[in-house]
């Protein structure tokens, strides 16, 4: 039983470093897109 945590437990730390990983990604991507439409404004 105690291995059957342990994995879970792995499993919601991977779900949760790919969340944040995503969000990071997410957050460059529309980063560039707002550096780079503030780029063609000037």
């Amino acid at each position: 039983m105690p291995a059957r945590q342990h994995i879970s437990r792995n499993r919601s730390e991977i779900k949760q470093n790919v969340s944040s990983i995503t969000i990071s990604m997410n957050f460059r991507l529309s980063f560039g897109e707002t550096f780079g439409w503030l780029c063609a404004q000037l």
